[in-house]
């Protein structure tokens, strides 16, 4: 026990000398700032206390990496004047040392629960809860860590409480930066105006509302921060629902659940907390808080739509959750008007007669499939229903008044809204971002099955078409993708003649997979895994030469003939696919969420994975054969140059490898590397040199410099600022470079930085010879690699070594290492160094920097080598290895 209190002893004093202060309890007061009715110098003799009789208060608070907060919070409970409280710290698996720090406290009255990280705040606050009522306690409040709380705050929530015999009671919630402008003092909802959940009094003073003259004040619903209830309703009613309230409204919607019960909420008017809501701290309104406010976030979207099904009258539902997100349509893009409209047809008389199912709302993968459902789910709805989704569908706006009357009109038939829908489609503000494609003109009744309308369509639109022209209904994403499929392998006119040719009065029913003939079921799927692709999108420094990699091969495989290719990824990542899709549209089309036929015996398809799973294998295609790319083994063979946490991850990766069916390996010495560490590996093993994408310079390009750059000549080092890219041995080789005649010469670095290095007091004592770029775009990569005298690049080990081609496909010479994959890759065409002899490293710059037609002989050798290594070579080789692994037995 004495040494657990010299642990947390110790870790109070990491926590202050990394600036979170524990204060006492004086300082505590001083931060709760006295609004109208502070009462920090309570009467230790007052009513409440004469009564005889207090109840016990627990305070229930779910905390997540917040750690000063937290503390702060705690400490600030602990100095409250009212005397029987229970502090009831539910923490959701943090990070940064919370749990111990509050434990460090040392406090009885303070009990720490831990949590998973998903039960934030719903969950966390309902095992508070019951660990409270479990313990008798009479009063539950429940608060947040953010705010302050002042020091007479308690006892005046429960002394009004008991003196008014209330059993919800709120309290007036401020501005910690401006006391006495009101945030919230409680809730209301408005259903017609679409002003729902809306705090009472909002940024308003204190003193313009006579309202606030009483002592307490009725609300409809409370928002939950700084709310005393007793512990019988908790018994009546339940406790929060973390099932569609996860993390928002859960404390609205139990208000409003009480109020069906007969227990309705008041707000003490005299007892005040106060919020930290301003950008410059960790509060609601920084830009990371706005994002869980966002219509794309699943906590914030799904209670609202729970409140509004359960509490709403249903003929407001629509029109209410229409003017609702009305203040978002402007700039949503259309997967969230998507997701708008669904939402809002769930929530119509039409929803509940079973015409619409939870799978509606995910989307198909297809941008023109989701808007065809997105027309046939408004064309569904009547009256004004119909009138603001079909607005907030095609107009990213409500209609005016005007316009709304003009329209009404027309909105009785199904017949008669498709053309309202087609006359919307006309407007500027629809062509901006959409046009009338076949497959919708056909969906409206606005054209036959004429061939010439789909002659020069997409893919896409003629799989929509022809499954809409046979079924008379629009396609599940089954079906379409089974048609995109067939697309791919058989020509239109043989799987649909009525919309491939002249004769518009044949009818050809859409043929299945299994139907297919042999041929084509001996053409394998290969399921890439995209995960690196969403990783790039959501962080910069994921685009390093493994996302080159994987990007090259996902464009090139979708036009490869021999395989069918479709991409998956991790559900973890749905936020960084829709970045990808956003910047490579063409890539929904052959998105998937599972196999798109089941495994015929032997006969396996196959999931590729370019680099290890973003998490583990993804179960979903475990039934598939298995090919794994391997870039290296160094974080295994050489973990001294990795962080911990890095070299972790690798080995757990590396699990996968003895269920794969084969591994492509990037370079021989990749592939010999991994026969001398797993000689017993069952899969079989390949090597595909990884490609350049040489570019194409204009005249201006090829004798422009970058304007950052140095004004003179500079040699160029590429790589993360880490230790196996060896850019101390670099700097050591300047610094003798100084010595020399070519003193003048810089070095450009480029590179994220990265781990276990710091070069800035070297790179100090050169004098501005050496200049850190960080990442760069590829246009300007290029262009510094055009500039550069040359490419130093010796690096300790490489799997591949992508500086050393793109700076052969610029013309540019290169020093590279003559160890591992670098020899191999450069051969005879660039300088080879010892990596760690500085003294040969500088040799060879002065060589090249001194004999320009050395350097000449070596660019013009280097854009012949250049050549051997393209994609078209590097896909070649993959897909050979797909259709061996896929035609093995």
């Amino acid at each position: 026990m004495r040494m657990v209190s010299r642990t947390l002893g110790r870790l109070a004093g990491v926590i202050s000398a990394k600036g979170f202060r524990f204060k006492r309890s004086e300082e505590t007061d001083r931060d709760a700032k006295g609004g109208p009715h502070d009462r920090s110098d309570c009467n230790p003799m007052s009513p409440l206390w004469q009564s005889g009789s207090l109840p016990i208060v627990g305070i229930v608070t779910p905390v997540r990496n917040r750690i000063a907060w937290s503390v702060s919070f705690v400490q600030q409970i602990l100095a409250q004047s009212y005397p029987f409280i229970r502090i009831y710290v539910v923490d959701a698996s943090s990070t940064d040392g919370t749990p111990l720090a509050i434990q460090a406290l040392g406090h009885p009255a303070v009990r720490l629960i831990p949590v998973s990280s998903s039960n934030y705040w719903t969950g966390a606050t309902n095992e508070g809860v019951s660990c409270a009522l479990a313990d008798g306690c009479d009063y539950i409040i429940t608060l947040n860590d953010d705010a302050i709380v002042p020091r007479g705050f308690v006892e005046t929530l429960v002394s009004t409480a008991i003196r008014r015999g209330i059993k919800i009671l709120g309290s007036m919630i401020s501005y910690s930066h401006e006391p006495g402008r009101i945030w919230g003092a409680g809730s209301y909802n408005d259903w017609s105006a679409g002003n729902f959940l809306q705090t009472k009094f909002a940024n308003t003073w204190y003193a313009q509302q006579g309202e606030l003259g009483n002592e307490v004040i009725e609300a409809e619903c409370l928002c939950g921060n700084g709310t005393l209830i007793e512990a019988s309703v908790f018994e009546k009613i339940g406790v929060y629902n973390s099932k569609f309230t996860p993390h928002y409204h859960a404390d609205t919607e139990f208000t409003l659940r009480a109020r069906r019960y007969g227990i309705n909420s008041f707000v003490a008017t005299k007892a005040w907390i106060y919020n930290r809501f301003y950008e410059s701290t960790d509060g609601a309104m920084t830009a990371r808080n706005r994002r869980y406010f966002s219509l794309r976030s699943a906590n914030y979207l799904r209670p609202i739509l729970f409140v509004l099904q359960q509490y709403c009258p249903s003929g407001d539902r629509v029109v209410a959750f229409c003017k609702y997100v009305e203040r978002y349509l402007f700039d949503a893009d259309q997967r969230t008007i998507s997701r708008l409209v669904r939402c809002a047809f769930f929530l119509s008389d039409l929803s509940a007669k079973g015409e619409f199912t939870g799978k509606n709302f995910y989307s198909s993968g297809s941008r023109e499939l989701d808007f065809c459902s997105d027309l046939h789910f408004t064309l569904q709805l009547k009256g004004r229903e119909f009138l603001m989704v079909s607005a907030m569908l095609l107009l990213r706006r409500q209609f005016t008044d005007v316009e709304k009357k003009h329209y009404l009109q027309y909105v009785e038939t199904e017949e008669s809204r498709r053309l309202v829908l087609l006359d919307l489609m006309k407007r500027p503000e629809f062509m901006a971002w959409g046009n009338v494609t076949p497959e919708v003109s056909l969906l409206l009744g606005n054209s036959k099955s004429d061939p010439l309308l789909f002659k020069n369509s997409s893919d896409v639109s003629f799989a929509i078409g022809a499954l809409l022209s046979s079924y008379g209904k629009l396609p599940n994403s089954r079906q379409f993708r089974e048609v995109l499929d067939l697309l791919l392998t058989k020509p239109r006119g043989v799987l649909y003649p009525h919309l491939s040719s002249s004769d518009g009065n044949s009818v050809g029913a859409p043929p299945c997979i299994e139907s297919e003939q042999e041929d084509n079921v001996q053409k394998p799927v290969v399921y890439v895994n995209g995960d690196v692709l969403c990783m790039a999108e959501l962080d910069s420094r994921a685009r390093t030469g493994v996302f080159r990699y994987v990007e090259a091969i996902v464009d090139q495989i979708l036009d490869e003939g021999k395989v069918i290719a479709r991409i998956f990824h991790s559900s973890d990542l749905d936020d960084g696919w829709e970045k990808v899709v956003r910047r490579l549209p063409h890539l929904s089309h052959y998105h998937v969420d599972k196999p798109i036929r089941p495994s015929n015996g032997s006969r396996k398809d196959i999931v590729f994975y370019p680099y290890f799973p973003f998490s583990d294998f993804d179960p979903r295609f475990l039934d598939q054969k298995r090919v794994f790319t391997l870039c290296d083994l160094f974080p295994a063979t050489n973990p001294e140059w990795f962080t911990k946490e890095a070299t972790t991850n690798f080995l757990r990766q590396l699990r996968h490898l003895p269920s794969a069916d084969h591994i492509i390996c990037i370079s021989a010495e990749t592939e010999k590397n991994l026969r001398r560490y797993a000689p017993t590996l069952k899969g079989s093993t390949s090597v595909a040199y990884l490609g350049v994408r040489t570019p194409v310079w204009d005249i201006e390009s090829a004798v422009t410099k970058p304007d950052f750059t140095p004004s003179g000549r500079y040699m160029l080092c590429i790589g993360t600022l880490e230790p196996r890219k060896n850019l101390a041995t670099v700097i050591k080789a300047m610094t003798r470079l100084q010595q020399t005649e070519f003193a003048d010469v810089h070095l450009v670095v480029v590179g994220a930085s990265g781990w276990n290095v710091n070069f800035a007091e070297e790179a100090k004592s050169l004098d501005g010879k050496i200049v850190f770029l960080g990442h760069v775009e590829d246009e300007v990569l290029w262009k510094l690699y055009r500039s550069a005298v040359c490419t130093v690049f010796p690096s300790l080990a490489e799997g591949f070594g992508f500086p050393i081609v793109e700076s052969f496909a610029s013309g540019t010479p290169v020093i590279t290492s003559n160890l591992s994959s670098m020899k191999e890759i450069a051969g005879e065409d660039a300088i080879l160094v010892d990596p760690l002899d500085d003294a040969d490293l500088c040799r060879a710059m002065v060589s090249l920097l001194s004999n320009p037609d050395q350097g000449r002989a070596l660019a013009i050798r280097g854009l012949q080598r250049a050549h051997e290594f393209s994609w078209g070579k590097c896909l070649s080789s993959h897909v050979s290895e797909f259709v061996r692994v896929y035609q093995e037995a």
